[in-house]
This record gives structure tokens, sequence and C-alpha cells, in this order.
């Protein structure tokens, strides 16, 4: 429904409200990528690896 506020009459487009909406809620998502990755560190990508 927020979305939906973002498109207004005729067609016309909020672009840069739309942006930042975008952004502000793929922040968390990005961080929450970073901290996983870190805690892991990599070691499911190298878990099964046979050194060869």
């Amino acid at each position: 429904m927020t979305i939906f506020n973002f498109f207004g009459q005729y067609g016309s487009i909020a672009y840069g409200e739309l942006a930042a909406f975008s952004l502000l809620y793929s922040i968390p998502v990005i961080v929450l990528y970073v901290i996983v990755s870190k805690g892991i560190g990599g070691s499911f990508a190298t878990a099964g690896a046979l050194k060869g």
C-alpha cells in the first residue's frame, strides 16, 4: 500500500521519494548480510573442498 502512494494521478511517479524509500528499506538487509558474512567467515564456502 505504501508503494502505491508514490504513484500519483495520470501516471506520474515521485521518483525521488520512491528511491529514498527503497534505500531506507534496503539498508537493514545489507547490514544484516555484512554481520552474518563476517560471523560465518567463509566456512560454508570451503566446507567440503578438497585440496588437490
